[in-house]
């Protein structure tokens, strides 16, 4: 049982970031090509769907499951996906902004790289945290089976 539910919910985790990454590029470029706010509100619902499913699946996650290194690899997914959709749903409030504007900001593009910077740091730090975990499992379990060694690398 433990298997098919890890299995289950990396199936859903990578559905949830397949969703995302059809759906980030039409957030963007929603401010640029559509004024009427009726229409935002689709993709943004989607968008607030992506965020709050794998926040509840990692709730779930933690109130039922033990952890180990499979988990961790589980837990990141659903991070990294609520951080990625957090990030395009700042830049697209910033596109907003920036379109409401009589004159357009001269420093937009720092604004939208400062997201994208803070959203790659914590992809980087979880990623880390993944590779920290599993040396630390497999020195205190004293098991580097293949299978962990490979997940490492």
């Amino acid at each position: 049982v433990g298997a098919i539910f890890i299995i289950l919910f990396i199936v859903a985790g990578t559905l949830i970031q397949s969703s995302f990454e059809v759906t980030k590029p039409v957030l963007l470029a929603l401010p640029a090509t559509n004024r009427k706010l009726r229409n935002h509100v689709p993709v943004l619902s989607v968008i607030l769907i992506i965020i709050a499913l794998p926040a509840y699946m990692l709730a779930e996650t933690f109130s039922e499951v033990s952890s180990n290194m499979w988990m961790l690899v589980v837990i990141s997914n659903y991070v990294v996906t609520i951080v990625q959709s957090t990030g395009a749903l700042c830049t697209y409030a910033l596109f907003m902004w920036d379109s409401i504007q009589k004159e357009p900001s001269q420093h937009m593009d720092d604004y939208v790289y400062y997201i994208k910077g803070i959203t790659k740091s914590f992809e980087l730090v979880m990623s880390l945290s993944i590779v920290a975990g599993g040396y630390y499992e497999c020195i205190m379990n004293d098991e580097f089976t293949m299978m962990n060694i490979w997940i490492l690398n």
